[in-house]
This record gives C-alpha cells, sequence and structure tokens, in this order.
C-alpha cells in the first residue's frame, strides 16, 4: 500500500468535499495513516476488513 495513493485520493476527496473510506488489504504505514487522519479518511484494513466482510460470530475455522 502506497502512502502517495492516499494522498491522491484524499486530494481528490477534497476538492469534491467528501468523507471517504479507503479499502485496501495491504499494511497501513504510518505515514498513510497520517495522511488519512488529516484528511478525515477512514483506513479500513487487516481485522476491521476482515469483520465487514465476515463479523467474527459468522466465521468457522476449516481443519
Amino acid at each position: 500500500m502506497n502512502a502517495a495513493h492516499v494522498r491522491e485520493f484524499a486530494l481528490i476527496c477534497h476538492r469534491r468535499d467528501k468523507r471517504a473510506l479507503f479499502v485496501h488489504t495491504g499494511k497501513t504505514g504510518k505515514q498513510a495513516a497520517q495522511i488519512a487522519k488529516n484528511a478525515k479518511m477512514k483506513m479500513v484494513s487487516g481485522d476491521r476488513l476482515l469483520n465487514l466482510l465476515c463479523p467474527k460470530n459468522q466465521r468457522t475455522r476449516k481443519e
């Protein structure tokens, strides 16, 4: 996940005066997290993404 992508998306949202979600499957670095925070953007990845797609109470383990 590239902080430049977050910055570019934040600028687009700012120009359109919109709030945003940035959803990704990579690791959120400190710089990207700070850009999102300053832009009032929510980052969704990792456990938050997994919970969005499949809540914990609906998960089963395959053994």
